[in-house]
């Protein structure tokens, strides 16, 4: 890991087993009502996770509709969103 980037991110499994993880979490969000996978947690730096939404866009050609968990923050009178 000379250059700070991890070896994995650049694996084949790697795209696929977060695309498996993303589903599997709002999956897990939407049967539980939030509950479960509202929060996420992220280092040490936030011990008590970090809130999630969900966020549902249309595709412009396919017209389908996606739908992926993002971590938010406040910050002042916005809110700052980050793919989870």
């Amino acid at each position: 890991m000379a250059n700070g980037r991890p070896a994995f991110f650049d694996s084949a499994l790697f795209a696929p087993t977060m695309r498996l993880f993303t589903r599997a979490h709002v999956a897990l969000f939407r049967a539980t009502g939030g509950r479960a996978g509202g929060t996420f947690r992220v280092g040490s730096a936030f011990p008590a996770g970090v809130p999630v939404c969900l966020l549902t866009t249309r595709g412009r050609t396919s017209g389908k509709a996606r739908t992926m968990a993002l971590l938010y923050l406040p910050d002042g009178e916005r809110v700052v969103c980050a793919p989870a």
